[in-house]
C-alpha cells in the first residue's frame, strides 16, 4: 500500500500562491488555540472518484476562505500526483488511460495516465470520450463575435486532430463510434452524422437555408435520433417548432417530420416546445411537449396584471398560484406532453386539460395521468390525486386509483412503474402493492410482513399522509426483468416479488443499524441479485456507519463500519477496488481504499493535517428520557484542550433531530449560511450540545420545551457546564423552537434565533409568495408543524405553541435575525417578535440583511452575521472575558 499523503494548505491568493508538502505535519510542535485568523488554513473535500481499472482516483479541495479549489489525480499504488488549480469537470476514461478535467484560462487538460504527460487545448465548452479511449470530442468556443464554434474530434492513439467549423451541438452515439452534429452556418443549417475512424464518413440527415436545428436526442439502443428545428413563424421570445425523426435501421424509413403549420388538424392551435424531448429507449415512441397558443401571451409575461385580483374561497387555487400555474404553462395551461410513433405515423397528446400531469412507462406503452388540483381546495402541500392508466397503443383509459395520497415528495415516489413497463408498484393503506399490467390485477405483495414499512419516526414524520421508507433519493428500484422490488422497513432490505413472495437481505433490525440501498453501483433495470449488492448502513443507536455486501450466499457482510462518518463509497468498475471518505468530528476527512485480498483498508488522503497543530475537542454521544419516557439522544461536542474537572459555558443547538452529526467533521469557517459552526465555539472553550426531539402532534413547541430541558440537565449531571452559562441556538424551525423554548424556560441565559416563525396564527393565514406560492396552512396540517387539526378546530393549540403569544414571558437578552427577502419563513414574523418585545420593554437585538433569504449567501454578509453571533454569546456566556477578538471589533 501506498504511504499516506497529506495536504497542509490550499490557498491561491493574489498576494501568495503555496501549496505546502505532501509529508506529515511535525507532531512535536507545541499545540495552540484556534482563532479565526487560522480559518484560512482549512479545505473541503469533494468529488471522489476511482478509474475503473483501480489504478487512479482523483479528488478537488475547496477554500471556504479564498474561494479556490485545486482538482487532484492520484496513484492508488505508487506516489504518482497531479495537481490542476481551479479544476473542475474531471472524469476518467473508461479504459483508465485518460484523465480529462476543464481549467479556466487554460481550457481542457487531458491527461496521460501512462505517459504523465498533460495536453492543452483552449477555449472548450464541452468534451467527452469515445468508449473505447480512442477519440476525443470538444465544442470550441469562439474567441470574436466574428468566429464560428466548431468541433475539434482528436485522435488520441496518432495525435490527428479534425476541426469542423459551425457546429453547435453534438451527440456521441450511445453504442458505436460515431456522432451527429449539427452545423449552423449563414446560408447552411444542417444536422449530419459522423462517423469516428481513420477515414471518417460522414451522411446528411436533412439541410435548409435559414432555419436552424436544435435539442439532438439519442435513443439509448442508438436505433434512432431526433430533433427540432425552428419554424419560420416563431418568435424570438416564443420559437416555434418542427420535430424530426432519423431511424438508423436498414430498409425503414429513414426521416420523419411533425410540422404543426402543416398538420393543423393534428396540433389544432397548438406548438411543439423545445424543452423535455425525450425518446423511448427502444427508439420506437418519442415524447414532447405543445403549447396552447391561447397561453403564450401568459407564458411569455405579456400579459399585463389584473387591475382588481378577484380572490374566490372555492377556487382550485389561491390567486397567486394561479398566476405562477400561467405564467410557466402548468397544469391545465398548457404546456402538455405528447407522443409520437413515427414507425406507425400516430401522434396523441398525453396531457390534457382535464388530466394535465402524466408519467409514461419507460417502454411507452402505459401512461399514468392526474389532475394535481381534483381536490382542490385542499390544505395539503399536495392534494390528493384520482390515477388514470391509459394503453398507449390502444387508447382504453380506466380509474386506476381513487384519492391516491401524492406522497411528500410527488406521486411518483410513492406511485411508479416497473424498470421494463410490466408493473407499477404504489403504497397504499400501509402496504406495498404491484399491479400487474398484463393481467390487470392488484396484489398486496407486503401482506404477509409483520413489519412497518411506513415512518414514524423521522424529522419526516408528520401528522399527514403516512411515507414509506425510501432507498435512495425516494426512489425504489426493481432487479433485472421486473423480478423483485426493493423495499425497506426501518432497519432492512426486502426483495418482493410481483406475487408477494418476500425475502430479507439483511439483519439490521437486531443491532439497529439501518441498511439503504446504494444505487451508484447500479442502473435502472440492470440490478441483478445474483451478483451481490452493496448497502449504506448507519447505526441508530451509535452513530457508527459504513457500507456492507451482500452475496446469495454468503448472506450480509460489512466492507467497512467504524465509529466515524462514512460515506460516497466508489467502486473500480473492472477490480474489486473501492474508495471511500471516512471522517469524525476529531478526524479531518479522509479517503481511504480497499480491495479484495486487504486485510484492512489503507489511507491514500489525510486532508487539514494542520490540525495536529491546534487543541481540538471531542465528541460524546448523551442518552437521555424525553417527557414520555421515550429514549433520546444528544450530541456533546467537548471543548478544545478540555481539562477534567473544569466547567465550562455550553450552547444548545436545536432543530429537530440532530445527533446524527455526532461523527460529521465541520471544519473552522465565518462563511455560514445561518451564522453557527460547532468548531468554531468549541475551539474557544464553549460546550456545544445538540438534543434530539421527539414530538407529539399539536404540541411542537412544548415538545421541544420538554426534550430540550430533558437533555440539558443529562448533560448538568456530567458536571462539566457552567449552569449560569447557557446559550440556545437555532434557525428556520429551530429557530421557532428556540424563541418558543425561551417563554418557557429560564434555563438559558441567552438566546440567539435565526428565520423564525414567531406568530403561528398569523402564519397560519400566511402565503408563501415566492416560495411555490401557496398557502402555509399545509405546512401546519400535514407537514413539519405536526398539528393534526386547523386553526379553527383546535385554537388553543396553535395558542399554547405560539412564541409571540408567550412573549411576556421572555426575560433575557435575545438575538433575533432574518433575511429581507425571505419567502421561506416570513421575514416579518422576525419583525413582530421584535415589535412585541420592544412594546414590552425586553432586551432583544434584530438583525436584517435586506437581500437575503432564508439563509445568508453574500460573502460578506455571511461574515459579519458568523462574527456578530459570536460576541453576542461572549458577552452573555463569558461576562468575564477581558477583550473581544480582533476579528470581532473589526
Amino acid at each position: 500500500m501506498k504511504k499516506t499523503i497529506t495536504i497542509t494548505l490550499l490557498l491561491f491568493c493574489a498576494i501568495n500562491t503555496q501549496i505546502y508538502p505532501q509529508s506529515e505535519t511535525d507532531n512535536t510542535q507545541q499545540k495552540r488555540y484556534l482563532t479565526p485568523k487560522d480559518y484560512n488554513l482549512w479545505n473541503r473535500l469533494s468529488g471522489q472518484e476511482i478509474s475503473n481499472n483501480g489504478d487512479w482516483y482523483a479528488y478537488s479541495l475547496h477554500n471556504s476562505t479564498s474561494r479556490e479549489s485545486t482538482l487532484f489525480v492520484g496513484a492508488t499504488k505508487t506516489d504518482a500526483k497531479y495537481h490542476f488549480p481551479f479544476g473542475s469537470n474531471g472524469q476518467f476514461s473508461n479504459g483508465s488511460k485518460w484523465f480529462t478535467c476543464i481549467v479556466p484560462k487554460k481550457g481542457l487538460g487531458i491527461l496521460d495516465l501512462e505517459r504523465g504527460a498533460t495536453r492543452w487545448i483552449s477555449n472548450v465548452s464541452k468534451f467527452e470520450l469515445s468508449s473505447d479511449d480512442k477519440y476525443l470530442i470538444a465544442s470550441i468556443k469562439p474567441m470574436a463575435s466574428t468566429e464560428q464554434p466548431s468541433l475539434l474530434i482528436i485522435d488520441l492513439t496518432t495525435g490527428k486532430q479534425e476541426t469542423i467549423v459551425g457546429v453547435v451541438e453534438y451527440q456521441i452515439h450511445p453504442l458505436s463510434n460515431k456522432l451527429a452534429y449539427i452545423l449552423d452556418m449563414e446560408g447552411k443549417k444542417s444536422v449530419v452524422l459522423h462517423t469516428l475512424e481513420a477515414a471518417p464518413k460522414t451522411t446528411g440527415i436533412t439541410e435548409n437555408k435559414l432555419y436552424t436545428y436544435k435539442k439532438l436526442r439519442w435513443s439509448s439502443n442508438g436505433t434512432a435520433l431526433v430533433f427540432l428545428q425552428e419554424a419560420p413563424e416563431g418568435s424570438e421570445k416564443q420559437k416555434r417548432h418542427k420535430l424530426y425523426y432519423y431511424n438508423t435501421k436498414q430498409g425503414q424509413s429513414k426521416l420523419k417530420c411533425l410540422d404543426p403549420t402543416i398538420d393543423t388538424a393534428l396540433f389544432g392551435g397548438m406548438d411543439i416546445g423545445e424543452y423535455k424531448l425525450k425518446i423511448s429507449q427502444d427508439g420506437s415512441v418519442v415524447f414532447f411537449e405543445v403549447v396552447d397558443k391561447k397561453n403564450l401571451d401568459m407564458m411569455i409575461g405579456e400579459n399585463l396584471p389584473d387591475s382588481v385580483q378577484v380572490w374566490n374561497t372555492k377556487d382550485k387555487r389561491i390567486y397567486h398560484r394561479l398566476k405562477l400555474d400561467q405564467l410557466y404553462g402548468l397544469g391545465e395551461f398548457g404546456l402538455w406532453k405528447t407522443s409520437w410513433w413515427p414507425l406507425k405515423d400516430k401522434t396523441m397528446v398525453l396531457e390534457t386539460k382535464a388530466l394535465p400531469e402524466a408519467e409514461v412507462s419507460i417502454n411507452g406503452t402505459y401512461m399514468l395521468s392526474y389532475n394535481p388540483i381534483a381536490y382542490a381546495p385542499h390544505f395539503k402541500m399536495k392534494g390528493d390525486i384520482d390515477l388514470y392508466l391509459t394503453n398507449l397503443e390502444t387508447g382504453e383509459q380506466s380509474l386506476f386509483l381513487k384519492q391516491q395520497e401524492y406522497g411528500e415528495n410527488g406521486f411518483k415516489f410513492n406511485v411508479q412503474f416497473s424498470s421494463t413497463g410490466k408493473y407499477i408498484n404504489y403504497f397504499r393503506d400501509k402496504h406495498w402493492w404491484i399491479y400487474d399490467l398484463e393481467k390487470k390485477t392488484h396484489t398486496n405483495a407486503t401482506k404477509g410482513l409483520a413489519v412497518q414499512l411506513y415512518k414514524t419516526e423521522d424529522d419526516g414524520a408528520d401528522s399527514g399522509g403516512l411515507e414509506p421508507y425510501e432507498g435512495h433519493g425516494r426512489t425504489l428500484y426493481w432487479t433485472n426483468e421486473d423480478k423483485e422490488l426493493v423495499i425497506f422497513d426501518r432497519y432492512d432490505v426486502w426483495l418482493i416479488s410481483p406475487k408477494g413472495k418476500a425475502r430479507k437481505l439483511t439483519n439490521g433490525k437486531e443491532k439497529q443499524i439501518r441498511h439503504r440501498f446504494e444505487p451508484n453501483f447500479y442502473k435502472e433495470g440492470q440490478l441483478d441479485p445474483s451478483q451481490g449488492m452493496v448497502f449504506r448502513t448507519f447505526g441508530t443507536t451509535d452513530k457508527a456507519s459504513g457500507y456492507a455486501v451482500w452475496k446469495p450466499t454468503k448472506g450480509i457482510k460489512d466492507i467497512v463500519y467504524k465509529d466515524m462518518h462514512v460515506t460516497e463509497l466508489k467502486k473500480a468498475k473492472d477490480r474489486k477496488a473501492y474508495i471511500y471518505k471516512e471522517e469524525s468530528f476529531e478526524t479531518s476527512p479522509r479517503i481511504k481504499y480497499w480491495e479484495k485480498d486487504m486485510s484492512e483498508a489503507g489511507t491514500l488522503l489525510e486532508t487539514n493535517p494542520q490540525q495536529k497543530q491546534f487543541h481540538w475537542g471531542k465528541a460524546e454521544l448523551i442518552h437521555y428520557t424525553g417527557p414520555e419516557g421515550q429514549p433520546l439522544q444528544g450530541a456533546l461536542f467537548y471543548p478544545a484542550n478540555y481539562k477534567l474537572g473544569e466547567k465550562y459555558p455550553m450552547i444548545v443547538n436545536i432543530y429537530e433531530q440532530l445527533s446524527d452529526k455526532l461523527h460529521i467533521y465541520e471544519a473552522p469557517t465565518e462563511y455560514l449560511g445561518d451564522g453557527f459552526n460547532r468548531t468554531n465555539y468549541t475551539a474557544d472553550g464553549y460546550l456545544v450540545f445538540l438534543p434530539d426531539i421527539k414530538y407529539k402532534f399539536n404540541d411542537p413547541g412544548i415538545s421541544a420545551v420538554q426534550c430540550v430541558e430533558a437533555g440539558v440537565r443529562a448533560v448538568f449531571k456530567k458536571g462539566i457546564v457552567e449552569e449560569d452559562h447557557i446559550g440556545l441556538i437555532g434557525h428556520s424551525f429551530g429557530g421557532y423552537e428556540t424563541v418558543f423554548v425561551v417563554t418557557q424556560t429560564d434555563m438559558f441565559a441567552t438566546a440567539i434565533a435565526g428565520a423564525a416563525n414567531t406568530d403561528l396564527v398569523s402564519m397560519y393565514h400566511s402565503i408563501a409568495v415566492g416560495d411555490y406560492d401557496i398557502s402555509r396552512m399545509f405546512w401546519f396540517e400535514s407537514q413539519q408543524w405536526r398539528f393534526t387539526d386547523s386553526f379553527y378546530q383546535n385554537p388553543e393549540a396553535y395558542l399554547r405553541n405560539s412564541p409571540l403569544h408567550h412573549a411576556a414571558n421572555i426575560n433575557i437578552p435575545l438575538l433575533l435575525w432574518t433575511g429581507g427577502k425571505d419567502a421561506r419563513t416570513d421575514w416579518r414574523q422576525s419583525i413582530e417578535l421584535y415589535m412585541g418585545l420592544r412594546r414590552l420593554g425586553k432586551d432583544a437585538t434584530l438583525l436584517l440583511y435586506p437581500d437575503e433569504a432564508h439563509g445568508i449567501r453574500n460573502k460578506s454578509n455571511a461574515v459579519d452575521l458568523t462574527r456578530r453571533m459570536k460576541a453576542w454569546f461572549d458577552k452573555y456566556l463569558k461576562p468575564d472575558r477581558a477583550s473581544l477578538p480582533t476579528s470581532v471589533k473589526n
